[in-house]
């Protein structure tokens, strides 16, 4: 789901609630190596702790575009239940 370049908001471990860049993906754990803003280094974050950051404009893009956008970002989004 994720590739090298996607802005990242961290929503659980140690860095919840910090943003980054992902800067590698592992293949085979699916891990990515995440440069935090703010933070020094690179640090290896699991995706299912990660959720996309969405620009704010889509660059001309169709409604099917913005939708896939909308459904990629809300795979990440954690569920509730009662």
């Amino acid at each position: 789901m994720f590739k090298v370049g996607d802005k990242v908001f961290i929503i659980r471990g140690s860095h919840q609630n910090e943003t980054g860049v992902v800067t590698a993906t592992d293949s085979w754990s699916g891990s990515l190596t995440v440069d935090i803003d703010g933070w020094p280094g690179e640090y290896n974050i699991s995706p299912e702790a990660c959720i996309p950051i969405v620009p704010k404009t889509v660059e001309a893009g169709s409604i099917a575009e913005v939708c896939d956008r909308l459904d990629d970002l809300l795979d990440g989004m954690p569920t509730w239940t009662n």
